[in-house]
C-alpha cells in the first residue's frame, strides 16, 4: 500500500504517495528556479524601483524575525515588470495589475497600468502585496502519473485552500484581506523612512490614504472581525490580529476556530466563500451583519 509523505523546508511543504525526501528537495529547488517563459519581455527596473524592492525585502525580513520564522529574500529576477500589452497576454483576466504565479514561482507586475499612471504608492503597495504571497506558507502535492510525468497541484498558499476548480478553493477573499492588512501594517510602520527616502509629498500621502483601494472592502471585513473576535473573547485586538498575521506565514488555521466558537455554528464555512463573487460576498457580509457604509 502506499504512503502519502510529507516533509516540511521553512515554510513550505511538498508530499506525496511514497515521496522521497530527495525528490521533494529537487521539487523545491526547480520551483524556486522556474522558468519564466516571458522574461525577455520584462522591463528594465529603475534605480528608485531596485531600491523600493530591496526596502520591501528588508521590511519582511523584520517581520519574520519578530515572528521566529526564517526569511528568504524574494529575489528580484522573480519580479517581472510587463508593459500592459504583455501582461494582457498572459490571459489572466482576474488580475488587472499585479499576481503572483504559484505554479511558476514568479511576480509579474503591469508596469502600464493606465489608471495607476504617476501614482507610484499604489503601485509600490501592490508589488508588496505580491511579495507578501510569494513568502506565504505553501503546501504543494506532487502526483506522479502513469507515463512517469509527475503532476503537482498547489494545495495552499497563504490562507487559501486551492480546489480542482477555482470554484472550489477556500478562503480566497479571506487571504486577500489579510495580506493587504500587513501591506497596510508594514507601510505604515516605515511611513516616515519611505517618505523620507522617495520623497514622497503630503499629497502623494493623502491620495494613497483616501483612496479605497484593490481588496479594501475585505480587510475591512477582516478588522471588524478582529474587534468582534477580542471583545467577545477577552482578548487584546493586537494578540488576535498577530496569530492571524502568523497563520499567512506558518500554514496555522487552528485560531480561526475561534470565529465559529465567537460568531456562530457554520461563520467558518460561510467565512471561507468571502471573494468568489458579489453574490457570495452579500452572504458572507449578510451573515456576519457587516455595516460597509
Amino acid at each position: 500500500m502506499e504512503n502519502m509523505n510529507e516533509y516540511i523546508f521553512g515554510n513550505k511543504v511538498v508530499k506525496g504517495q511514497d515521496l522521497e525526501k530527495e525528490k521533494a528537495e529537487n521539487f523545491l529547488c526547480h520551483f524556486k528556479n522556474s522558468p519564466i517563459n516571458f522574461k525577455e519581455d520584462g522591463l528594465e527596473k529603475t534605480a528608485e524601483e531596485i531600491k523600493v524592492l530591496n526596502d520591501f525585502n528588508d521590511f519582511l525580513g523584520e517581520e519574520f524575525e519578530e515572528m521566529n520564522l526564517p526569511f528568504k529574500d524574494v529575489p528580484q529576477d522573480r519580479i517581472i515588470f510587463l508593459n500592459s500589452e504583455s501582461f494582457d497576454k498572459l490571459g489572466e483576466k482576474e488580475f488587472k495589475t499585479a499576481l503572483y504565479d504559484n505554479y511558476n514561482n514568479v511576480i509579474v507586475a503591469n508596469h502600464g497600468y493606465e489608471e495607476w499612471e504617476s501614482k507610484r504608492l499604489f503601485w509600490y503597495k501592490a508589488i508588496l502585496h505580491e511579495m507578501i504571497h510569494f513568502v506565504s506558507f505553501q503546501k504543494n502535492l506532487l502526483i506522479k502519473k502513469e507515463d512517469n510525468r509527475t503532476q503537482i497541484n498547489n494545495l495552499r498558499v497563504g490562507y487559501r485552500g486551492r480546489g480542482k476548480e477555482v470554484k472550489n478553493d477556500i478562503f480566497k477573499g479571506f487571504n486577500e484581506g489579510m495580506t493587504d492588512l500587513i501591506v497596510m501594517d508594514i507601510l505604515k510602520k516605515h511611513k516616515e523612512e519611505l517618505a523620507l527616502d522617495f520623497n514622497i509629498s503630503k499629497e502623494e500621502e493623502e491620495e494613497f490614504i483616501s483612496t479605497k483601494k484593490q481588496f479594501y472592502e475585505y480587510a475591512f471585513f477582516i478588522n471588524d472581525l478582529i474587534k468582534r473576535i477580542a471583545e467577545k473573547t477577552d482578548k487584546d485586538e493586537g494578540e488576535v490580529w498577530k496569530k492571524m498575521k502568523e497563520g499567512c506565514f506558518t500554514g496555522e488555521m487552528m485560531h480561526l476556530r475561534e470565529i465559529e466558537r465567537v460568531l456562530g455554528k457554520d461563520s467558518l464555512k460561510i467565512l471561507s466563500r468571502l471573494g468568489y463573487s458579489d453574490e457570495e460576498n452579500k452572504k458572507v457580509y449578510d451573515f456576519f451583519k457587516l455595516d460597509r457604509d
